[in-house]
């Protein structure tokens, strides 16, 4: 190789890096991007350099703390959300249950003060009457509830149907991909890793990685959502002991519906 092509190989490799950089600084508010770096190394004939690969700079320990983080998060939110809202109703100092209480016991102890009053008596009905009727709209309220939290865990398996079924499809595309080139696919690789991040947001999930390439993701309970390029569903069902709660149904590979454990689905954005 004589000085002008060794020269050439610097400039080449200088516009490669320089365009990692770029792409770098262009994608630094893309959800899911990790930044990329040049690898350069020797020229295989008569020295010069060239770039050897295009590295994501991804740590597989970092982002399992990172998503083990996301759903810890998002199930103390989702937990909040749920409780501060039966707080709200429940334990108003003015419109809530302790003052409706408050005042039927109070009229009980006026009514034992004096036993043979009308109007002790009649005060007893009212604040009676009251309460009965605060009672009946916490209970609608509270039914109220439940029906959103329903629909929330119908949507959020529907939303976890999609993801998962893109992470068997980006498994085929990611492994096809390398077979050809014989480069590791970054744009892939990134999206697969987003959304994995995602479905960690939503729900407590183990995630195991086939030879350091293909996603494999189960259940706490060893049930498969994805293996390779084949995903497993989740169905909405209707609880055996209470018909008016939803839980989650896991659809083997057989076509088989196993209601699962609610324990079993948890974390992230589940509402139990």
């Amino acid at each position: 190789m004589n000085m002008f092509s060794i020269g050439l190989s610097g400039l080449n490799a200088a516009q490669n890096a320089l365009n990692t950089s770029s792409n770098n600084i262009s994608n630094v508010y893309t959800p899911g991007y990790n930044r990329e770096l040049a690898q350069l190394g020797e020229g295989r004939v008569g020295g010069g350099v060239r770039v050897n690969d295009i590295e994501r700079q991804f740590n597989t320990y970092v982002a399992d703390q990172l998503n083990s983080a996301k759903t810890q998060s998002s199930a103390l939110n989702t937990y909040y959300n749920q409780v501060s809202q039966i707080d709200n109703l429940l334990a108003d100092r003015e419109a809530g249950l302790a003052p409706l209480m408050q005042g039927f016991f109070s009229s009980l102890e006026d009514l034992a003060s004096s036993p043979s009053d009308p109007a002790a008596r009649q005060g007893v009905l009212g604040q009676a009457n009251t309460l009965s009727s605060q009672f009946r709209s916490f209970d609608g309220y509270l039914q109220d509830m439940q029906g959103n939290i329903n629909g929330q865990i119908k949507d959020e398996v529907t939303q976890i149907n999609n993801t998962v079924e893109q992470i068997a499809g980006l498994n085929k595309e990611i492994s096809l991909a390398r077979a050809r080139t014989g480069e590791a696919p970054n744009s892939l690789l990134n999206q697969r890793d987003h959304m994995v991040s995602e479905l960690n947001e939503r729900m407590d999930l183990r995630l195991n990685i086939q030879d350091g390439k293909t996603y494999n993701i189960s259940l706490p309970n060893g049930q498969p959502l994805v293996t390779g390029t084949n995903s497993f569903k989740l169905e909405a069902v209707q609880a055996d002991y209470d018909p008016q709660r939803t839980i989650v149904g896991y659809r083997d590979g057989g076509g088989n519906l196993v209601k699962l454990d609610e324990s079993t689905i948890k974390g992230g954005r589940w509402v139990d």
